[in-house]
């Protein structure tokens, strides 16, 4: 017994899951704010999304892997990998037909880039600092649309929000790949890629992620005073203080590969509950 929640601990942490979380975090943030009906489809299909967008990265990068663990976990996907993509696939396209023609065609588009990114796009990493970060960032956090894309009509209010939430999350998500790139700096040096973690010097990096953070916090909160917005929002701001956390037990020497694996992208999970409580205030 011990064997086997062992095994489905590791493909939750290790096999992308856990980081897959976050989209339907975001999508359900928005869902509870604007007061709308929980369409589990969109929850459902952004978290297949996520999951095969990580999972065809990791294959793709599976001789790169600084994780023995994960690359364990992926030789035994290697001889399912068609299987295993098929099958997300197909449930995916379901859940979001099932949601709307335009989740449907939309998810065709944030597959294609997902899949385009470690196939063509990720040739710009050799050119653009931070271009990693950037694009992941943007696609995770570009999730958003497809609760608005079930919206019939969006007032003035309610695109507010999501544009204020979008940006919040791209920061954040910003924040988690660079940070996660810590483990893999040195042979990223030595293919070219220009990761922030690679290019910066570590003082220089902590600083910058520091910075960022704390322009996160102060964003969120003053958007939130400004225009508004549910104040049930304001537990989103832990993810502040948790970033600190971690990022001084990186200082400390602390397991690398638990604090990029686990700690880093276990962040979703401040996101999850905030979203999920604020059934309760809204």
């Amino acid at each position: 017994m011990k064997k086997v929640l062992k095994v489905i601990w590791n493909e939750f942490i290790y096999g992308g899951h856990l980081l897959a979380l976050g989209p339907v975090a975001i999508n359900l943030s928005v869902m509870t704010a604007l007061k709308l009906p929980i369409n589990f489809f969109i929850l459902v299909g952004v978290y297949l999304l996520s999951y095969i967008v990580y999972f065809f990265d990791r294959i793709q990068d599976y001789d790169l892997e600084s994780s023995q663990l994960r690359k364990d976990l992926y030789k035994f996907h290697f001889k399912y990998r068609i299987y295993i993509s098929v099958t997300v696939v197909i449930a995916l396209l379901l859940s979001m037909y099932a949601a709307s023609m335009q989740s449907f065609y939309l998810s065709l588009l944030f597959i294609i880039l997902g899949f385009f990114y470690g196939i063509f796009f990720k040739k710009l990493t050799h050119i653009i600092i931070g271009f990693k970060s950037f694009f992941v960032a943007i696609l995770y956090s570009g999730t958003i649309l497809f609760t608005l894309s079930v919206i019939p009509t969006v007032n003035s209010f309610g695109l507010k929000l999501i544009l204020i939430l979008f940006f919040f999350y791209f920061m954040r998500w910003f924040i988690n790949t660079s940070f996660c790139d810590v483990k893999d700096r040195e042979v990223d040096k030595k293919i070219g890629y220009k990761t922030l973690a690679a290019v910066l010097t570590n003082r220089v990096f902590l600083i910058t992620i520091h910075i960022i953070n704390l322009f996160s916090l102060m964003f969120l909160v003053i958007m939130i005073y400004y225009f508004k917005l549910p104040y049930y929002l304001f537990g989103l701001s832990l993810v502040f203080p948790f970033t600190v956390l971690y990022l001084n037990l990186y200082q400390k020497q602390y397991d690398l590969q638990k604090l990029t694996n686990i700690w880093a992208d276990a962040e979703v999970i401040i996101w999850l509950f905030v979203s999920i409580g604020g059934f309760k205030w809204v």
